[in-house]
């Protein structure tokens, strides 16, 4: 998508976000979902077929998890893991399954599934 990119920097792809997220505040907490959206609204303003926006998102969450871990992260996640119930809870869109880091944990919760994001503000 060679136009998008050179249509788009980052402040561009800001703008678009920011847009996108007035647009459905209700949606807010689900972080996936406003970057595929986001995906989508560049990809049309770009005359490329909208619907691709669920390829870029693939792509997307596919580097987003090409992650290269500090020597010392899986020996201290197992050591911790041993002592203590670990929990992960993120507003964004990191996938304990897809780090390869699952079995350390005992549950994950994440703004887009549980439906707020954190903190989320009493009212």
């Amino acid at each position: 998508f060679p136009h998008v990119s050179e249509r788009y920097d980052l402040e561009g792809i800001q703008i678009v976000r920011q847009e996108v997220l007035e647009m459905n505040p209700d949606i807010a907490h689900n972080l996936t979902e406003i970057r595929r959206l986001t995906f989508r609204k560049m990809l049309e303003q770009c005359n490329y077929e909208p619907d691709e926006s669920s390829v870029l998102l693939e792509q997307y969450l596919n580097l987003r998890h090409d992650v290269e871990f500090f020597l010392d992260v899986m020996p201290t996640l197992k050591s911790l893991s041993r002592r203590y119930k670990l929990m992960t809870i993120t507003n964004g869109n990191a996938d304990i399954e897809r780090l390869g880091i699952s079995h350390f944990f005992q549950g994950h919760i994440s703004a887009g599934t549980f439906g707020i994001l954190k903190p989320e503000i009493a009212t």
